[in-house]
């Protein structure tokens, strides 16, 4: 009995001597609890034997219980703790009132290893506002107002500027890969798309085709899972399909492996002649302007808009299949192919989670709120279906854990101006783009996972 009051005193920050003080005071009302931890890494685990805990714990207290039976430093391991899925963010007894949890058997609690905040690796300045970006094979591909994309590496060194649009470049994508070329795609305010073919080797990057169809600016784009089609969005109210896979050149005008046909390609780089495409579908629906688009999968498209409206496309016949109505303007949208979720950012500052598949009528399953300015942009992590970035007018990016929805795992204050855009495609590594003109570069040594911070 003593060892347990001494940790029952440990756990509300007291000696021994106190606690019996506060429970006298108190009378003994303390509620109790019996839990057992369990964690996914055994190195990390401790006994399975239920312990009792006073309600008045938090994720501070059990850290420190943990880290004692493991025998750790003064420094120790942070952790942090999950009942039921959800991430302690309050103290125990708060968490099982507000979430039901049952307490006529033993609580089970989870913990995991709390992840580090990001480090700022870099930030690359450009000429104007940084509206889009993306990122593969260590590369970042970047567009601005200045009418140009850019590719960087990640010492943030210039690799190549891509010129061509005649307004500012609102979308970029990276496309598909055939050694090393890739295609690159951009989309502008100028009302096109440009279709770029990337020689990595030969540090070369031509615009092979101009895509015309649109009659507004052409602020998303995206391609189709393969990479063989790409979806885009405009301010015409317009979604359109078109073919991504470049024309070959013509057999008779050039030969690389004639010697004379290598010095001309080494003497003329750029032979080729940009073509114009035109789209191969057109999908008509929203009622504004369309501000985000994703290809889902090989038979859906979502899209987003100013009409307040999230929809489900069916690709093979254009049909608007399904709708989720909002109630403000909604900028930006992200799909997670881990859950099934789709995340959005609204101009009313909220961070939602939309459930395209919910058979119980609620679609939006959670509102995520701490931004203090629109959210412009949102992106799931490509490894986790439980953490979101967003980037917002506030200045601010932040990274989610969803399983907390009250407040964020962290923030980011690398920008001096709103945030335009995020991205987080490499596990490692998180992207954002700001009107004070900064691509900003983050590491994100993350900690354990399993699996909502409430």
């Amino acid at each position: 009995m003593t060892r347990e009051l001494v940790m029952e005193a440990r756990l509300i920050g007291c000696t021994l001597p106190q606690f019996y003080l506060s429970k006298m005071a108190t009378g003994g009302d303390i509620k109790y609890f019996q839990a057992r931890f369990s964690c996914a890494d055994e190195k990390y685990a401790v006994s399975k034997a239920p312990f009792s805990l006073p309600g008045t714990v938090g994720s501070p207290e059990l850290n420190s219980l943990i880290n004692g039976m493991l025998k750790q430093g003064e420094d120790g391991i942070n952790f942090d703790f999950l009942i039921n899925g959800t991430l302690l963010r309050s103290t125990l007894i708060e968490l099982v009132e507000k979430h039901g949890v049952s307490t006529e058997s033993v609580i089970e609690i989870e913990y995991v290893l709390k992840s580090e905040a990001p480090n700022l690796k870099c930030s690359i300045l450009h000429d104007d506002w940084v509206s889009c970006i993306d990122m593969t094979f260590k590369r970042i591909l970047s567009g601005s107002y200045d009418y140009l994309a850019r590719i960087w590496n990640m010492k943030g060194e210039l690799e190549k500027e891509l010129k061509g649009h005649t307004a500012a470049v609102k979308g970029v994508c990276w496309g598909r890969t055939d050694g090393e070329n890739s295609t690159i795609l951009t989309s502008s305010q100028d009302q096109t798309i440009r279709i770029w073919e990337w020689s990595e080797g030969g540090d070369s990057c031509e615009c092979i085709h101009v895509c015309k169809g649109h009659a507004g600016s052409v602020d998303c784009i995206g391609f189709s899972p393969e990479r063989q089609k790409f979806c885009s969005g405009s301010w015409d109210k317009m979604i359109k399909i078109w073919s991504a896979v470049p024309d070959k050149e013509a057999s008779d005008e050039i030969d690389p492996e004639r010697d004379e046909d290598r010095k001309r390609i080494k003497a003329e780089p750029s032979r080729r002649k940009a073509t114009t495409r035109t789209p191969l579908q057109t999908m008509s629906g929203h009622t504004e302007a369309v501000s985000s688009i994703q290809w889902v999968d090989a038979t859906d498209i979502i899209s987003s808009g100013w009409d307040h409206c999230i929809r489900v496309w069916d690709v093979q016949t254009g049909i608007n299949k399904n709708s989720l109505p909002g109630k403000k303007v909604i900028t930006s949208i992200s799909h997670s192919n881990l859950s099934g979720l789709i995340a959005s950012g609204s101009t009313d500052n909220y961070v939602r989670l939309w459930d395209p598949k919910s058979e119980d009528g609620m679609i939006v399953k959670s509102t995520l709120s701490s931004h203090q300015g629109w959210v412009s942009s949102v992106c799931w992590s490509p490894t986790s279906q439980y953490e979101l970035l967003s980037g917002a007018y506030d200045s601010k990016v932040k990274v989610w854990d969803i399983r907390s929805t009250q407040s964020c795992l962290h923030t980011l204050e690398c920008h001096q101006d709103k945030v335009m855009c995020v991205a987080w495609k490499e596990p490692e590594v998180l992207l954002s783009g700001g009107a004070d003109n900064q691509l900003a570069v983050h590491m994100y040594n993350k900690g354990g996972t399993t699996s909502k911070e409430e």
